[in-house]
């Protein structure tokens, strides 16, 4: 049963990243079944800790989505954040956080975090991509979760 959510999870990975990169708009649904499939492998593969990785998790990516916010509101960049971060690059986060035990998130957070903002700034020094063009950050996410999870 946990291939099953970890098949559902990787063609759902997939499509989240061609609708990124084609239309910059990510189906709900699609990240709802992403992260679902996630709460599902993570309680199948380890039903007493399961929850408490669930937990710990989601609360992971609120602190850091709190950071952010209230970075965001004391340096004034409210309006670059909303252009910036979109509504399904953070549901992409919290899908991830459901798939992920808390160190494990830590991990998978800071390394593509890391890599993405490298890589950007790399292909705008390089004139491959526009200065001010937003970065598909749920379909760089789902790359990486691909990679991890194979």
């Amino acid at each position: 049963m946990w291939l099953l959510c970890s098949l559902i999870g990787l063609a759902s990975s997939a499509l989240i990243i061609w609708q990124d990169v084609k239309s910059r708009k990510i189906n709900h649904w699609l990240l709802f079944l992403f992260g679902l499939s996630g709460m599902g492998w993570q309680l199948l593969y380890e039903p007493v800790l399961g929850w408490i990785h669930f937990s710990f998790s989601i609360a992971l990516v609120l602190a850091v989505l709190l950071v952010i916010g209230v970075w965001a509101y004391i340096v004034g960049k409210q309006e670059w954040l909303d252009d910036r971060l979109g509504l399904s690059d953070i549901f992409m986060l919290i899908g991830i956080a459901c798939w992920f035990s808390p160190e494990h998130l830590l991990i998978f957070y800071g390394i593509s975090v890391g890599v993405i903002l490298v890589s950007a700034n790399l292909l705008v020094a390089y004139d491959v991509l526009k200065k001010g063009k937003k970065v598909p950050l749920a379909a760089f996410l789902a790359v990486f979760f691909i990679a991890d999870l194979l």
